[in-house]
């Protein structure tokens, strides 16, 4: 069935499957905190949005990643 023809959560479910079968892919476990880390000012997190972004960039410096910083070839 195209995921057209899915129901949101069955569509989400095959997208997230082709890509975690994409070549570099690496699963980052929700292994650390916002709270009490050196490298967060907390003061400057204005809205909920900044929250999930920041925590986003922690964690990829959590486990030392640029692979969204790199161009593709």
């Amino acid at each position: 069935m195209s995921c057209t023809r899915m129901n949101g959560e069955g569509c989400v479910a095959q997208i997230v499957t082709k890509l975690r079968a994409l070549p570099g892919h690496r699963f980052w476990p929700d292994d650390m905190s916002l709270v009490g880390s050196g490298d967060i000012d907390a003061a400057k997190i204005l809205t909920p949005a900044q929250i999930t972004d920041t925590y986003l960039l922690a964690l990829a410096k959590a486990h030392t990643s640029t692979a969204s910083c790199r161009r593709r070839p």
